[in-house]
């Protein structure tokens, strides 16, 4: 149930709108009528009992009668305080579909007292639970309703987002009366909210869907007339057969009549004018025309079965076309069904073919990984061990070479006597001879270290 089930969205009908909903609350409240008050205090009695036995479900629903009376007489303080009640017992029972609607009901009725706060709370009531249940057509509806009462605050930037976020709802139902609605809505929200470019674009939206609204009513009306015509002409049809049948069947049972009161004037004349032979001969023919007769009512009687016989054919023949037709859409339906299964099966196993290919892929790069990282740590080991050799040869290497620079200073810059070059120059030759075994050592344990 809507605040406003079919809003007009012009300017001017919004402004006639809220000066309704203004009267509406001054206007004096309607009298119970006798019935009406009979009624409330049957339910209220109903209401008291269910409740003391602590069926709140049964005494739920006498509230929510009595609400209702009361809201139809336009008694909204009255309304809403047994709605309040039977809110109060829906909570209890833990109904969160009652509650919904109950807090839907509140909104309209704190609405039409303008109230328009208190309608708020009780609108988002209503959505949250609409969006918990899934209900999509009662989320439009109280996000409508709930932009119906942020205009009347107006605060027109919140209506204007829960109107687009019904919209949005609206269109992916493909639902026209409601895609009308919320358009209608956002035009007068942007008209109050002063942007009249904004108003014009959705009211010109509004207008086609309602002139789309309109044309598919229009169309489904044309259907039930046509469909009403048909449905005429198929009783004139069958009312026509009926008569004909009857008239078949009079017109067989007037001459059958005629044809036994010839018989019996036959009767009595032979029973005066013939006796002895002339009677047996009389009777045999009376026996002969009753037994044409019978054969005669016989024949009709064929006739109107052989009739029924080709109507029962017929209606025979149309199932069995019937059957055929949804045999062959189910084969077509089946052979279409085991291709999507048969493609389904590929796709799987395409599917696994890959997994495998990526789980290979994965075991390969883990051992590449491994491989790497134990290429790493030798080339690391022997960069260690290069560096020690290079630290310790070093060392052997300086040694002779230090003397070998020694004394070759020694003679360049000793003025030494021949016996005393050639004792330095033999020191010298020693001492290269030094140098290359221990060059010849650190080669052949570089030698080493590689080769292993």
């Amino acid at each position: 149930m809507r605040l406003f089930a079919s809003p007009l969205h012009y300017r001017w009908i919004g402004t006639s709108l809220l000066l309704w909903l203004l009267g509406q609350t001054v206007c004096a409240q309607m009298a119970l009528s006798r019935q009406d008050s009979f009624q409330v205090a049957q339910s209220e009695a109903q209401a008291a009992r269910y409740r003391g036995l602590g069926d709140f479900r049964e005494a739920s629903h006498h509230f929510n009668d009595i609400a209702m009376i009361y809201w139809k007489h336009s008694q909204y303080q009255r309304a809403i305080d047994y709605y309040l009640q039977s809110l109060s017992l829906n909570a209890q029972l833990n109904n969160e579909n009652g509650m919904a609607m109950i807090n839907s009901n509140l909104g309209m009725l704190y609405a039409d007292v303008q109230q328009y706060e208190k309608a708020e709370e009780h609108f988002k009531r209503t959505l949250e639970a609409r969006k918990a249940a899934g209900e999509r057509i009662g989320q439009i509806s109280a996000l409508y309703n709930l932009g119906v009462v942020l205009n009347r605050l107006a605060r027109y930037d919140e209506a204007i987002a829960r109107l687009e976020e019904a919209l949005t709802l609206a269109k992916e139902l493909s639902s026209p009366e409601e895609i009308r609605s919320c358009y209608g809505m956002l035009a007068e929200t942007y008209s109050n909210a002063g942007n009249a470019e904004k108003s014009l674009q959705y009211f010109n939206l509004y207008r086609s869907f309602h002139e789309l609204v309109q044309r598919d009513k229009e169309e489904e009306q044309q259907r039930e007339v046509e469909a009403a015509k048909l449905r005429a002409a198929l009783a004139e049809k069958e009312e026509q057969l009926k008569k004909f049948q009857l008239q078949q069947t009079e017109e067989a049972l007037a001459t059958t009549g005629a044809a036994l009161l010839e018989t019996d004037s036959v009767n009595l004349d032979l029973l005066k004018g013939l006796k002895g032979r002339e009677l047996e001969i009389a009777y045999l023919e009376k026996a002969q025309k009753i037994n044409n007769l019978e054969r005669a009512m016989a024949s009709q009687e064929l006739m109107l079965l052989s009739t029924q016989l080709k109507q029962d054919r017929m209606l025979l023949w149309g199932v069995a076309i019937l059957a055929l037709v949804v045999l062959v859409y189910s084969f077509f339906l089946f052979r279409a069904h085991r291709r999507v299964t048969a493609q389904n099966k590929l796709l799987q196993a395409q599917q696994a073919e890959i997994e495998a290919q990526a789980r290979r892929i994965r075991e390969i790069n883990e051992g590449l990984e491994i491989k790497v990282q134990e290429r790493t740590a030798e080339l690391e080991r022997r960069n260690e061990q290069l560096s020690e050799h290079l630290y310790l040869n070093s060392h052997k290497l300086r040694a002779p070479l230090a003397r070998m620079l020694g004394l070759v200073q020694l003679l360049q810059a000793t003025a030494l006597n021949k016996e005393e070059q050639r004792q330095v120059v033999k020191s010298i030759g020693f001492t290269a001879r030094e140098l290359d075994s221990v060059t010849h050592e650190i080669n052949t344990n570089l030698a080493n270290n590689f080769s292993s």
